[in-house]
């Protein structure tokens, strides 16, 4: 079970790095101007240094990507303009020595990023998560900074972005700016690039600042490797606010032995999230996992009409419809087992919190095939009262009426 940690190609046509106007420096580096290709026998020139006096006024402005150059010294401010030529994975700046980032480091306040080159389209084309390394240094955790703190830029009605290090901390080996949506995001993971910048996560949208996340899908079709990766979320808030509202997560992996070990349709991290999580659905179909939920909360929200669709594929530890770690209510969930394995427990709703006083009422488990091992409608570690949780057998000819049918197996019930 994961908690969400608050995180955040091309040859450039021109390359332009000037010191801002009054300044008296401008300082150019050509790399390849449009229209003519640079020659393999004359690699573009890399600047020593970029240099400029500290004082007002006095900017170092980065306006492509692919820059090199051996260090930076200090300027009065580090502008870097975006513009609707980069993607994700891109890289602006790479340094080899720390220059001004080394010892005590620049002040964060001194950084900034221009973002009015961007429109509304290009973040509409923006899915899962993007980010766009605006400085890097070759040599890992060079970069220092005083008085670092992440700066969240607004919200559009789908997307979040920031300005931060790849740490989240003063010592750090770049500085992204990261734009991640929330809303209507549809991400298709094949396995052909890490998960690794994600902490082994794959998902299909995200908030971590508390807006709703809601209406995102992620298909998962491939792994990288092994434990790569290692989670898969169709919709997920990290933030104290926001629910989690009909997010989808579908596996179908092309080799059954492929392992995506927890699956999420809607997943909110923060044990104080009042949001709701609700009509979030895992559809299983090839491929191996150890837990599966449709609806999962760490915080205080109800977890509401949640689906499985258990389809095809291994279970080796858990199904469940909803689930909460939290003192909300979890009613109204479902697991439907049509086919696959299932060597672990199987159950409609969960509530795993000793002082809980929540009813969990209407949650099902409903078998029309597969092999499953064990069965509950519902269970609580709490103290409230379970109600109306069912397990129907549509093809056993069984049906019982609370969590009270335990077992159903391919040899025992001829499921």
């Amino acid at each position: 079970m994961i908690k969400g940690m608050k995180k955040r190609h091309r040859m450039a046509l021109c390359v332009a790095l000037s010191l801002s106007a009054g300044s008296g420096i401008l300082f150019q580096g050509a790399v390849a101007h449009a229209g003519a290709a640079a020659s393999p026998a004359m690699p573009p020139p890399v600047p020593s240094v970029m240099s400029g006096t500290v004082q007002e006024g006095t900017a170092l402005e980065v306006k492509d990507k692919d820059i090199h150059a051996k260090s930076i010294a200090k300027f009065d401010t580090y502008n870097f303009k975006l513009n609707e030529t980069f993607e994700a994975g891109d890289t602006m700046l790479t340094v080899a020595d720390a220059g001004a980032f080394g010892g005590a480091g620049v002040d964060w306040s001194r950084i900034t990023v221009d973002r009015s080159g961007l429109s509304s389209d290009y973040f509409a084309g923006i899915h899962g998560i993007c980010r766009v390394v605006v400085l890097k240094s070759k040599a890992p955790m060079a970069l220092h900074f005083t008085n670092y703190a992440i700066r969240i830029f607004d919200a559009t009605d789908t997307h979040e972005s920031a300005l931060m290090t790849d740490t989240d901390k003063d010592t750090a080996s770049s500085i992204e700016w990261v734009v991640n949506r929330f809303r209507g995001s549809h991400v298709i993971y094949d396995g052909s690039r890490s998960t690794e910048r994600e902490w082994g996560e794959a998902f299909g949208g995200i908030s971590y600042d508390g807006h709703t996340t809601m209406d995102n899908v992620l298909t998962v079709t491939g792994v990288n490797g092994v434990d790569d990766p290692m989670y898969a979320t169709g919709g997920k808030n990290e933030g104290v606010l926001g629910d989690v509202i009909e997010n989808k997560a579908i596996i179908d992996l092309k080799n059954t032995k492929d392992v995506v070990k927890e699956i999420y349709g809607g997943l909110a991290t923060n044990e104080h999230n009042t949001g709701i999580v609700r009509g979030n659905t895992v559809v299983m179909k090839n491929g191996t996992t150890e837990r599966i939920y449709g609806g999962y909360t760490y915080g205080t929200g109800a977890v509401t009409h949640n689906t499985v669709q258990f389809a095809g594929g291994t279970s080796t530890i858990f199904v469940m419809g909803g689930f909460t770690t939290g003192t909300g209510g979890v009613a109204n969930n479902t697991v439907y087992v049509h086919d696959g394995i299932s060597h672990g427990h199987i159950l409609g709703g969960y509530i795993d919190n000793l002082k809980s006083t929540a009813e969990m009422t209407g949650n099902r488990v409903i078998v029309t095939g597969g092999t499953t091992e064990e069965i509950d409608g519902a269970y609580s570690k709490g103290k409230g009262v379970l109600r109306g949780n069912r397990i129907i057998f549509w093809r056993c000819g069984h049906y019982g009426r609370e969590s009270v049918w335990r077992t159903c197996t391919a040899r025992g019930w001829g499921c």
